[in-house]
Order: C-alpha cells, then sequence, then structure tokens
C-alpha cells in the first residue's frame, strides 16, 4: 500500500481495519509528516513575506529542515508497515523440519530487528524537528505559527494556542523531551 498516494479516506480506513499494517508505527511517521508539513508551511509564510526579513535566515533552514523530515518520515511510514508486513511473513514460515525452524527462526529474527529500528528512526526524525520548534515559534510568521507548533502542543488543552503567548516552560519541555528521546535512542543502539 503506497501511503504516500492513498487519499485521506482511505488511509484512516486502512488504518482502522483489522490488518496488521498499517499499524501505530506507520500512522506515528504519518502524523510526525504532517507536523513537518506545517511547518514547512510556516517558514513559507515567513520567508515569503517582506516585513518578516529578519526572521528568513533563521528560519529558512528550519523550513528546509522539514521539507527533508517529510519526506523522510513519509518513506518510514511506508518502511514501518513494509518491516511488519516481513514479521507477519515470516511467522507464516513453515515449521516442520529442523532446517525450516532455523529458517523461520533466523528471518523472524532478522524481520523483528527491522520492525523495531524502524519506529526508533521515526521518533529520531521527529525529534530532531521537534527542537527547532521553539526557534520557529519565536521567529516564525505570527499569524501561522501555530499551526506548526499545535502538533506538538503536548497537553492539547481546548484552549486557543496563541504564538505570543506560547509559555517557554512548554517548550523547554519540548526540547528536554527530545533530548530524553535521543538519549533513550543512543543507549538502545549501544545495546
Amino acid at each position: 500500500m503506497n501511503f504516500e498516494k492513498l487519499p485521506f479516506d482511505a488511509l484512516v480506513a486502512a488504518l482502522a481495519s483489522e490488518a496488521p499494517t498499517p499499524g501505530g508505527g506507520t500512522a506515528a511517521a504519518l502524523a510526525g509528516a504532517m507536523g513537518a508539513s506545517l511547518a514547512e508551511m510556516v517558514a513559507a509564510l515567513t520567508v515569503g513575506k517582506d516585513k518578516y526579513a529578519a526572521s528568513h535566515a533563521a528560519v529558512r533552514p528550519i523550513g528546509e529542515a522539514a521539507v527533508r523530515a517529510r519526506g523522510r518520515l513519509l518513506a518510514l511510514a511506508q518502511e514501518d508497515s513494509d518491516s511488519y508486513d516481513a514479521v507477519v511473513a515470516a511467522r507464516r514460515l513453515p515449521k516442520e523440519s529442523d532446517e525450516q525452524r532455523e529458517e523461520r527462526s533466523r528471518r523472524m529474527a532478522q524481520a523483528n530487528r527491522l520492525a523495531a529500528e524502524v519506529p526508533m528512526r521515526t521518533a529520531q526524525e521527529a525529534a530532531a524537528l521537534l527542537t527547532e520548534m521553539p526557534e520557529l515559534a519565536e521567529k516564525g510568521n505570527p499569524n501561522a505559527v501555530s499551526d506548526a507548533l499545535r502538533p506538538f502542543d503536548v497537553e492539547f488543552d481546548r484552549t486557543p494556542i496563541k504564538p505570543q503567548l506560547i509559555e517557554q516552560a512548554r517548550w523547554d519541555r519540548a526540547v528536554g523531551a527530545a533530548e530524553t528521546v535521543y538519549a533513550a535512542l543512543g543507549a538502545l543502539e549501544r545495546a
């Protein structure tokens, strides 16, 4: 299933189905890609306006990073689904003989490792973009910046976010969370 080409209603129907894929890892990567898209939008609405010229140099690289992140997250969405499909396929391999059990075991281990690595890379990609959000909040077009920040607002309260009212503490926590994710991922990679 090519998630990039799938209409949105078909995508959410696929997520709701009883099929093993797409699943949570795919949904997480797609949500990250949507967040990156919104960061791109804010960067474009900032860099495209002369009245924000003082912010262009700071915001342009954030927009470029968001473009790259969106592409990688879309690829990771597909890779997540494909990797879990490989786990399912490995589980279905025959296991009557010793050779078949050995091959099945080898393929399951290989597929499970990849299926675990993809969400780690998704988390790394999202965390890297998350670290850019405080600067985008500060220097981005104030008429649009809340659109980019909303996916990263962990509280999801019902109060509309006003860019000028975003508390620094919230973003300090967000950057701290991203750093924690990086540290945890580094520990997992070393294990």
